[in-house]
Parts: C-alpha cells; structure tokens; sequence
C-alpha cells in the first residue's frame, strides 16, 4: 500500500523531531485532493527537502504547507548559496515530471516551492 501524503509528512515529523528540528505543516490534508501518484510524488520532494534541510541547513525550524495553487516548504537555516534549481537535482525533475514549476528563493533560510497542475498524471 502507498503510503498516503498525511502519513509521510507523520513519519518526517517524527524524523524532524529526532534531528532536534521544530516542524510545523499547515493544511496536509488538502493533498487528499490529488491522486495517489501525485501524493506519492510530493511526498518524495518533501522527504528530499526536509533531507536536504537536516544535512545542509543549519536550521532550527522547518514550516511546510500546501496551498490551492503551490506547495512550499521552507526552513531558517543558512540558505544555499546558489538559488538555481541545479543544486536540487532530484527534486526538479520530480516537479518536471508532474509538469510543474519550482522556485527556489534564499533569505533568511531556504524557501522551496512548488507549483504543480492538479490534472491528471499524463
């Protein structure tokens, strides 16, 4: 069974809170909205961006959320140093694959976010 976008951002809490890291995500939920592979596939960037925040950041605290129009992410550590999306390899082409769009913007912390069509998977 995949397992749902609510039960992996349950498992990052988890694995945020045993980095000594304050985690909050607003309106996990709205993901019920999208379908399985699109849940499965967000999850994947979320998992890649708390990763990369846990190793690279130097944050204290991580904010997730998920709107209408965009998910984002973002933490108040020591931001990256070259806000071109070739350093997040792995995650752009993940958000290339469901046809969307990422910002990456470095102040004061990192801030991912993400734009994806709620259409189907092609």
């Amino acid at each position: 069974k995949i397992q749902s976008f609510e039960d992996e951002i349950s498992s990052l809490e988890h694995l945020l809170q045993n980095a000594n890291l304050h985690f909050k995500f607003n309106n996990k939920s709205a993901a019920k909205s999208l379908n399985p592979a699109k849940q499965s596939i967000l999850s994947m960037i979320f998992r890649e961006a708390i990763n990369n925040v846990i190793k690279h950041a130097h944050a204290t605290e991580v904010i997730g959320e998920l709107k209408v129009h965009e998910h984002q992410i973002k933490d108040n550590g020591v931001g990256i140093e070259n806000e071109d999306a070739s350093n997040l390899k792995s995650i752009k082409e993940r958000v290339d694959y469901l046809n969307g769009k990422l910002i990456v913007q470095s102040n004061n912390g990192t801030l991912i976010i993400v734009e994806i069509p709620r259409g189907d998977l092609l």
